[in-house]
Order: structure tokens, then sequence, then C-alpha cells
């Protein structure tokens, strides 16, 4: 399982970013997050940026994926669905959720949820 995010265990910074001229700003080893965007996506694609992309339809799943999104973060309500579909598809993109308790952590564990991330 993915962990991101907990401050007990070594992981890359997560940086927001609105646009692309914001990943001058982090480090080449932190992991950019941003809000589904098509353009912004394919830019950080072809710079091979490890990205996270917010997405909140099964519509921005599927389509983050196919830009090559490191990981997939999605809301609670659609965190099953999702994670059905990356599996039946293959996905390359792993499919995390936000968290903020040790506890949530074992319900997406037990639930075959790729990852989580730390809030």
């Amino acid at each position: 399982m993915i962990i991101l995010g907990d401050d007990s265990i070594q992981c890359k910074q997560i940086v927001a970013i609105d646009n692309f001229s914001q990943v001058d700003n982090s480090s080449p080893d932190d992991i950019i997050k941003l809000n589904f965007d098509i353009k912004l996506l394919k830019k950080l694609s072809t710079n091979d940026i490890e990205c996270i992309v917010v997405a909140n339809s099964i519509y921005e799943v599927v389509f983050a994926n196919k830009l090559k999104a490191d990981y997939i973060l999605v809301p609670k309500n659609i965190t099953t669905q999702a994670q059905k579909i990356a599996d039946n598809y293959m996905f390359d993109s792993k499919i995390i959720v936000s968290i903020s308790t040790k506890k949530q952590l074992e319900v997406y564990a037990t639930e075959g949820i790729d990852g989580v991330v730390f809030t």
C-alpha cells in the first residue's frame, strides 16, 4: 500500500500547483499535486514529473490515467468504483484517497485501495 504525507515515515514532499510555472518553485524530488487539468497534466507527463491528480469523477479518473498521472486522488464516494476500474483496466496510475487517521488507513487497506495520503 502506498502511504504519502505521513510524518512518521520518509516520503516525498507534496507541492500543490495551479499552473506549470509553479513547478519551477519545486524540487525534482517533490510530487506535484494539481486539480484535473488536461493541458497541465500533458506538460507534467511530457517532462516526466511525478504528480497527483485530484479527480472528481470517473471520467477524470480514466483520463488522468491515460495522461500518465502517477497517482489519482479521488473523493471517498467514488474510491471503490475507481479502484475497480483501475484494477480491471490495469491502470499504471495508482488510486489514492485522502485520510486523516491511521484507523482510516486500515479501512482502505482492507478494501484494496492502492494508497492513502495523510492531510
